[in-house]
């Protein structure tokens, strides 16, 4: 956190971590609050498996109010469109118990949700539940075949925390890549001035790996460097 504070960086998302103290979730999630808070670190969403996050609203709630986080996340799968409808459903359900204690779920997405089912994706039949709000990687909206700036302005209102990482096309392998921001080829200032006028709270930058000299912290620098220099006013990072 140190690190993070270092360069620059507010706000985290914690997930894949620890357990730091073991079998005690509420005080493992109350160090990291403490850590956090010595180095002027907000958390402002986590990622939690689905099956805790939809069976045991309870237990999450009560780590996310120990970090004093006011938003959690998970990322699911389905075969077909009955499945994502059930998905849609099963937040749906729990989501008003997660409003009541005044924190805000949402589902993350990646690629595969853009799988086309007799013309609905998967993105599509979880929105049409009003009830579900949506933390959006662009990269992987990209990725999946949609437009980014679209999805920032389907899911106005609906849309509290952003994932955002440049993609890097290699035309050697054909391939694309993740990269630090502006290192690839994203309309990134596009895709943050929708996320911006979408009412989201928070933009996160990550990128799973591709680094630069191998090296996540030289990304994460980069990355800051560059949003604070062409995207948006330092003072509000």
């Amino acid at each position: 956190m140190k690190k993070a504070a270092d360069i620059g960086y507010k706000t985290v998302q914690i997930s894949a971590v620890g357990p730091i103290v073991p079998d005690d979730p509420v005080a493992d999630a109350k160090l990291i609050k403490e850590i956090c808070d010595e180095n002027g670190i907000k958390v402002i969403v986590t990622h939690e498996p689905m099956e805790k996050i939809l069976d045991d609203p309870e237990a999450t709630i009560a780590r996310q109010h120990a970090m004093g986080c006011p938003n959690t996340a998970f990322s699911g799968r389905a075969p077909d469109a009955a499945g994502y409808a059930k998905m849609a459903a099963d937040m749906a359900r729990v989501a008003p118990v997660y409003t009541a204690a005044g924190i805000t779920l949402s589902y993350h997405n990646h690629a595969h949700e853009f799988q086309n089912f007799d013309g609905k994706t998967g993105m599509d039949i979880l929105f049409d539940e009003p009830l579900v709000q949506f933390e959006l990687d662009m990269y992987w909206v990209q990725r999946g075949g949609a437009s980014p700036e679209h999805w920032a302005r389907k899911t106005k209102g609906r849309f509290p925390i952003c994932h955002v990482k440049d993609m890097a096309f290699s035309a050697e392998d054909a391939s694309e890549e993740m990269a630090a921001l502006g290192d690839g080829n994203l309309d990134l200032k596009t895709i943050f001035d929708e996320t911006i006028a979408s009412g989201c709270q928070c933009i996160l930058f990550e990128q799973d790996g591709n680094w630069i000299n191998d090296d996540p912290w030289e990304a994460a620098e980069r990355a800051y460097k560059y949003v604070s220099e062409n995207l948006v006013d330092k003072a509000s990072l």
